[in-house]
């Protein structure tokens, strides 16, 4: 990565991405039909800082520019604009990220979520991060619940019954 690259808001990376960062990884295989792709990051962090981090901390290397191609999503929400950015993948369906991104869990991000949160969908699997390095069992247990509401919400969204035939009119 460039040292002088800098993400969407004009935040420097190279100091943004040494910042710690606690995680989960969990796997949603019935999402990659649904939506490829979908990022929740900190607007204070910055979204290709966070993305770039959860990438880092995998040890997966992508260029840079696969964070310039993805698809801003707006949705109905003022406050969850101010704490998050949302994208989803080039290819993806807008309106399937903001089916996921329903008035119920749009309120979770705002009001329940943990401080400094983001989550990234990648082809199925999902990481959540905070920011920093969580030690204590009630920290984890918060960030663990969290990744879990989301998880719960990508699969819901991924199983529910779509198109003509889920609403009987074949």
């Amino acid at each position: 990565m460039p040292e002088d690259a800098d993400d969407t808001r004009g935040h420097h990376l190279g100091r943004l991405l040494r910042r710690p960062l606690t995680l989960t990884l969990g796997g949603i295989a019935l999402a990659v039909a649904f939506v490829a792709g979908l990022a929740a990051v900190g607007v204070l962090i910055g979204a290709a800082a966070a993305v770039g981090a959860i990438l880092l901390t995998l040890l997966v290397v992508w260029p840079l520019d696969v964070f310039r191609k993805r698809q801003r999503v707006e949705h109905e929400s003022d406050a969850v604009d101010k704490k998050f950015e949302i994208f989803t993948g080039e290819n993806d369906d807008l309106n399937r990220a903001r089916q996921v991104l329903s008035p119920t869990f749009l309120v979770w991000l705002d009001s329940h979520s943990p401080e400094a949160y983001a989550f990234e969908l990648v082809r199925g699997s999902l990481v959540c991060n905070v920011k920093g390095h969580k030690k204590s069992a009630p920290e984890l247990d918060f960030l663990c619940t969290a990744s879990a509401a989301v998880a719960r919400r990508l699969q819901e969204e991924a199983t529910e019954p779509s198109g003509p035939a889920a609403s009987g009119t074949l």
